[in-house]
């Protein structure tokens, strides 16, 4: 069942994310607003140049099938990954996606690594994780799969080789799990930085890359407890429960706040089934990356099969902070950030086949298992025009617990001025009639404008696109000023080259990924041109 099964490692350190903060200004991206205004509302970080690297990541535990790893070369080992973040616009900054990301796994002893590449992930579950105010207090997951996954066997290990099979039964995948907090917005030494814990395991194919497809436990309403996966591992007889990003702390990235005892119980209607105390320390949860087994009995397993399970605490009054929905009922999707893009016929589509639609799936279970014929309400929350984004009202689960859903687009006709590409759309999807207490997930998408056709682009097309990046982004005057026409001839093979790359690839241009197709393809047929206009 993804990260949660066996084997597994499970790492913990450090992160660095360098975004770019201009950009999160929408008045930033107008031509007219002066130089002194955009200078004066940068943000916090005005030279991100949008990296995002583990800093001194180190594997803290394993577990196969028989539990916990006594001693593996594999744990001590190094994890490092080296990706983009990004935000889809300046109106969603909550959202922020890793691209390009490549992903390795050291032995403590050297010589044996695994590698494979971060399949684009999105950040779903921010929430205020601890005590100290402003970007710090936050914190999320990344879920994803680890694709092409390569082994060097220069040396090995049990874990190794286990992970080894795994990957091979499902393509050269594997799949993982981030947790990310304490984020550090202020400068000083650990400016940017943050910390993060993992995990590593099993990918099963068919399963979804972005969510564990079983049950989750949500906040209870007592306090402020993040959402946990759980799934039931019938075979192991174990119980298996992410609460990586799930428990308070004072402050983030500190002491976990004090509950006294915390228990999972199966809620049995006539009376709770109390299962083992869990370890919720600090310590105990940078070995674990909050990924927590407790073992089952035959009849607790046919307990969990047909009644919900939560998470009870003793201090300072005995409640449940977590508890699963009713009938254990679970929905989520298996995309939830879209970009979308229309073009003018004249100059036809580049970039990702999507184009003007995307389809993706909704999944629904119960108690575990996936269910069939559960209604699915999809309602518009926010974003205008209401027309250029279509979808429908609502679908039904088939008999594997799915339904395919596609969402289209056409022109939004730049609603929020020229100078601020497309619309953004948020569609909450709900388990059942669209009101807020039934909502499991949501989606984010933006749509890009259609580009009147110039068939002979020069300079005074491509400058205003030049200048706005070179405003918002102006680490990049450091390689060369966009904005500059005496300096870009010599580098136009390059930048055409970059905006040609795969629009995944880690070094495609722009990082961003927020320039239309259409504004791409003008930039490349005026290079091809012999870029008129410029020295």
């Amino acid at each position: 069942m993804s990260y949660l099964g066996t084997p597994r490692i499970h790492f913990s350190g450090g992160f660095s994310a360098d975004p770019s903060t201009v950009n999160n200004r929408a008045a930033n991206y107008n031509p007219a607003t002066p130089d002194a205004s955009v200078t004066a509302n940068r943000a916090w970080n005005p030279n991100g140049r949008h990296y995002f690297t583990f800093d001194t990541c180190l594997v803290r535990s394993a577990v196969n099938a028989a539990g916990p790893v006594a001693a593996d070369t594999l744990i001590g080992g190094r994890v490092s990954l080296n990706g983009r973040l990004v935000d889809i616009d300046p109106s969603a900054q909550t959202f922020s996606q890793i691209w390009g990301g490549s992903v390795t796994v050291a032995q403590s002893a050297g010589g044996g690594s695994f590698t494979g590449t971060l399949k684009t992930c999105n950040i779903p579950d921010v929430w205020v994780r601890g005590t100290g105010g402003g970007m710090p207090a936050f914190g999320s997951t990344y879920q994803s799969v680890l694709e092409n996954v390569t082994f060097n066997i220069t040396s090995r290990s049990p874990v190794f080789d286990a992970l080894r099979t795994a990957a091979a039964a499902a393509g050269n995948k594997l799949s993982i799990k981030l947790n990310v907090y304490g984020y550090n917005d202020s400068p000083g030494p650990t400016f940017t930085k943050a910390k993060v814990t993992g995990t590593i395991g099993p990918f099963v194919a068919g399963e979804p890359e972005h969510f564990v497809a079983s049950r989750k436990l949500i906040n209870a309403g007592a306090d402020s407890f993040g959402d946990a996966p759980f799934f039931v591992d019938a075979a192991r007889r174990k119980l298996v429960i992410d609460l990586g990003n799930s428990v308070p702390e004072d402050p983030v990235g500190g002491a976990r706040k004090p509950f006294g005892t915390m228990r999972p119980k199966i809620m049995v209607p006539a009376a709770a089934v109390p299962l083992p105390v869990l370890d919720y320390s600090l310590a105990h949860y940078l070995n674990t990356a909050g990924v927590e087994e407790v073992s089952l009995t035959a009849g607790q397993i046919t307990q969990l099969a047909s009644n919900s399970l939560a998470i009870e605490v003793t201090a300072p009054a005995t409640r449940l902070v977590l508890r699963e929905r009713p009938r254990g009922a679970f929905v989520d999707v298996t995309e939830m950030v879209f970009r979308l893009y229309t073009w003018n016929p004249a100059i036809g589509p580049m970039g990702p086949p999507t184009g003007n639609f995307a389809t993706f799936e909704v999944f629904a279970g119960e108690f575990g298992a996936p269910k069939s014929g559960v209604a699915i309400s999809l309602s518009r929350l926010s974003g205008a025009p209401a027309a250029a984004l279509t979808f429908p009202a609502s679908v039904t689960t088939g008999a594997n617990g799915r339904a395919s859903i596609s969402i289209a687009c056409s022109n939004p006709a730049s609603p929020r001025g020229a100078h601020l590409d497309g619309a953004l759309y948020r569609v909450g999807v709900f388990l059942g009639p669209a009101v807020p207490s039934n909502q499991c997930a949501q989606l984010i998408v933006r749509v890009f404008d259609e580009v009147p056709d110039v068939p002979a682009p020069t300079w005074t097309h491509i400058q205003p696109i030049f200048f706005q990046f070179a405003r918002l982004y102006p680490s990049m005057t450091a390689v060369f000023n966009m904005g500059d026409a005496a300096t870009l001839r010599p580098l136009l093979p390059a930048i055409k080259a970059a905006m040609q790359r795969d629009f995944k690839a880690i070094n495609y241009m722009p990082v961003t990924r927020d320039l239309s197709f259409d504004k791409i393809d003008m930039i490349i047929r005026w290079i091809d041109n012999g870029a008129p206009g410029i020295p």
